[in-house]
This record gives structure tokens, sequence and C-alpha cells, in this order.
């Protein structure tokens, strides 16, 4: 009789001859680990039912032999990755990916690693790929489960609109409509439309004159006040000719005993900034220059005409790139960039004087200070960033009439802005030339940029230039605490 010993190790050799049948590859249907790897990556190793299966039967088989596990083949699915990858057969980086992860998940961290590196040396993006396979998100869901049901195509709409003069001349025969009151049978009428048109116009001069911007804002009431707002030429003209918000408050000349500053005696004005010759008065000028370049019309002019703004301040930011330190207590190989932002102001006022500054403050902590009282004050209680503020005073250019009243020249002279500020000292002088512009269609007159900026040595009448290629444009901004100006 046998011993126990020799069917023991007779079943085990023959257990092992079948598992090394079942291995091998068929010549007549390829490799099975070929096979394995070219079906879908998420069926061959996420197969939780064949590898639990497989598992199994290796664990009571590994029992029943009593083998170390570093002796045993862990399953089939094991092995035919395991002899795939040491054959090159995985066929994308997504298959070394999906392998590493299985791996890390097993425990096997160094093979996981191997996968990892081999994905990740087929393809940088494989990660991507992976998370967005196993884990799209919602916007990828909807966008491949959106199916519309019909074509969706825009409504073209025969009718023509008409033109904006058209439709406002449209409503000159129309008045204050009444209204009917919710669930009830009574009729509102609005006390306005008991008062003639020339008590309305006066109404809304009066308005137009304390507010303008609220006098236009009228024009959204009803069509009534939209036809006066816009056809009312009376108004617009008392716009422009008054000093709150219209042509009365430019200087068009430099204003005299303005400024009590060094240069209030030596009244410095460049061949270059006054070429003009006063030959026409300012109404001349006006009637001229409604009739010929604003077609008649003061709200084009009113609009159009350059103008400084006086209830605000323009900003002008700065950003430039400089090399920074490097620090003595690490190693560095490169040195550290630095972002630098510095702002100027201009504050302009109605006397003719205009307040200028540059400094590197926000301008949320700069707006609130940039006063002539904090100015005079600058020594004593005003904000540190004051003591760098300079006194000056400025001018718009002035048609002459020398022009030929058809020329496009005329209006870019118009659009001239000069300035006179304080220097670095009393010796000094800076001399500034901006040109009004306008943002978009809407915001007119709202931008100044650069022409030129210089020093004058008031002593020997030499003339520096700085540098302005890097200078940015000053962009006008409201200040409701500046109130009119």
């Amino acid at each position: 009789m046998e011993s126990p010993r020799s069917e023991l190790d007779e079943f085990r050799e023959k257990w092992r001859k079948e598992v090394s049948a079942k291995l091998e590859p068929k010549v007549g249907n390829g490799s099975a680990s070929g096979a394995f790897y070219q079906s879908s990556p998420s069926t061959s190793y996420s197969s939780h039912s064949t590898s639990k299966d497989i598992g199994t039967r290796g664990t009571k088989t590994e029992s029943l032999l009593n083998l170390k596990p570093e002796d045993t083949i862990l399953g089939e699915a094991s092995t035919q990755n395991t002899q795939s990858c040491n054959n090159g057969t995985l066929l994308t980086a997504l298959d070394h990916y999906e392998l590493a992860v299985k791996r890390e998940n097993d425990g096997n961290l160094g093979e996981s690693l191997d996968h990892y590196r081999k994905a990740f040396h087929m393809d940088h993006k494989v990660d991507r790929k992976y998370k967005n396979k196993y884990f799209p998100t919602e916007r990828s869901l909807n966008a491949v489960d959106f199916k519309p049901s019909r074509e969706l195509k825009p409504e073209i709409s025969n009718e023509v609109l008409p033109d904006t003069n058209e439709l406002i001349a449209s409503f000159s025969g129309l008045s204050i409509q009444s209204i009917a009151l919710e669930n009830e049978d009574v009729t509102v009428s609005c006390p306005l439309a008991k008062i003639p048109d020339e008590i309305l116009i006066q109404i809304l001069t009066a308005l137009a004159i304390l507010d303008v911007a609220s006098f236009a804002r009228t024009a959204q009431v009803c069509k009534k006040m939209a036809y006066l707002v816009v056809t009312e030429q009376q108004i617009w003209k008392k716009i422009c000719v008054e000093s709150q918000f219209g042509f009365g408050a430019m200087h068009y000349e430099w204003q005299p005993n303005t400024l009590e500053g060094p240069f209030h005696k030596n009244d410095v004005d460049l061949k270059i900034q006054d070429q003009e010759i006063n030959t026409l008065s300012r109404d001349d000028i006006t009637e001229i220059l409604l009739h010929k370049y604003y077609s008649s019309s003061w709200y084009e002019m009113f609009r159009l005409r350059p103008r400084i703004r006086f209830h605000g301040c323009y900003i002008s930011t700065v950003n430039y790139l400089r090399p920074g330190e490097a620090s003595s207590s690490q190693v560095s190989w490169n040195s550290p960039i630095l972002i630098v932002t510095y702002y100027r102001f201009l504050r302009f006022f109605r006397d003719g004087t205009v307040i200028s500054l540059l400094t590197t403050n926000e301008p949320v902590d700069v707006v609130p200070f940039l006063t002539k009282q904090n100015l005079e004050a600058r020594q004593s209680v005003a904000p540190k960033f004051m003591q760098q503020a300079l006194r000056g005073r400025w001018r718009l250019a002035k048609f002459s009439g020398l022009h030929d009243i058809k020329s496009s020249n005329r209006i870019n002279d118009e659009n001239d802005v000069f300035l006179e500020t304080e220097g670095v000292n009393q010796k000094y002088l800076y001399q500034l030339k901006l040109s009004l512009r306008s943002t978009n269609r809407a915001c007119k007159n709202n931008k100044l940029i650069w022409q030129y900026f210089r020093s004058f040595n008031r002593i020997t009448n030499e003339i520096d230039q700085f540098c302005i290629k890097e200078e940015k444009a000053f962009f006008w901004s409201r200040v409701k605490s500046y109130a009119n100006g």
C-alpha cells in the first residue's frame, strides 16, 4: 500500500499539469492573454465574479496542499495579466493605468508603480482619460445624452423697426394718459397731464440745470416725456450754456490768480501750447460749432463736444515688472519677478485748478482725500500720500477761427487739454498735454490719453521730455462725495 505522502505528491503534480495546460497559448485562437487584453479593459480588470470564483478555488487548493503564498498561483486572471504585461501586449496607456489601479487596490504597489510609469510615458494625460471614462462630469453626460427633438432655427421677423427720430416724432401728438387702478373701477389721472406744455418745459428745464442725469431719465416715464426730453432744444441749450454741467465752466485760457504757488507770477505759455489767437468770442464759437459740426442740435453738442467733468476724478493704472532680489538664506536658481502697480490721479475744479497725484495707494483709499482742504493741510492732518500731491491749473485748447471751418482738425484741437503743475521743487514746472477721448458710443469724453509729459526749467528755459511709453490712459470715475465739483 502506498503511503499518504506519495498520494499527495501525485495529486499535487497532476494539479500543476492541469494548470499549466490551461495557461499554454492555443495556436488556432491566439494567446489567452492577448485575447484577454483585446477585450474591454473594464471587463478584463473589473470582473468581480470571475476574480471571486478563481480566488476562492485557489484558496481552497492552497489550503489542501498547505503551500506558501509565494509558491502559489493566485488565479487565472492574475496570471494572464502578469504574462500579458511581461509580453508587452497591453495596447494603450489607459490599459496600463487601469491595471495599475487594480494592482494598487490589491496592495501590489511595486507592480502598480511600474504600470503607472508606463502609462504616463505613453500618454501624459492618461489620468484625465481615466477620470472621464469612469467618473464623467454632469456637463459631459448632458452633452452626450442631449438630443434636440427638433432643429432650432431663429425666428426671422419681416417687420422693419422705425428710425429713432421717426419714432420720437410720432409721439408729438400724444398726451399723458390716465391709468385705472387694479381690481377697481376707478381711473386716476396724472397731475402733470393738466399742466400746459409751456409750464411743463419750465419744470423740466429747472430739473435739467439741477441734475442732467435725472432729466435724461425722465424720458423713460412715458412717450410724452420722451418727446419733450429729446426734442426741446431750449432745454439742452440751457444745459450747454450754463456752468453747472455745460461749457460755461470750461476754461480755454489760463485763469489768473488761481494759484499762489511758485509759478503764479511767471505765467509760462510755450508756443506749442498757445498757438490760438483770440479772434472770436465764446458765443460766436458756440454758434459756429453748433451749425457746422453738430447739425444745429444742442443735444448733440452736449454729448459730443469735448468737456471736462468735475463730479469725479480721472485715474490711470500702470503695471510693470521688475526683477526682485533673491533671498540670501535660500538656494534659488532664478530671481523673483515683482509686479509693481502705481496710480495717477487728476481732479479738475471749476476755477481752473487741478490736483495731480502719483502714488501706489489704492483708489479707494485716495479718492476721498483728493480735496483742496487736504492739499492745503498736507503737512499736518492730511494723509501721508497727500504730501506728494501737486497743485496745478488746466485749460482746453481754444478754437481761434483761423482753421478752415470744414476742416476735421478743428475737432482734434478742442480735444486737447493742457496742464501745468508744480515740479519736484520751485525750479521746475511740469507740463502735460492730454487729449479727450470716448471709451464707447454711450460714454463720451471719459478718457484722457497722453500726448506729452515734460519738465520745464524756469531758470534756463530748458525742456526735458519724460518717456510716456509705459504710461496708461486716464479713465473718469464718478465720485458721489464730490457732488457737482
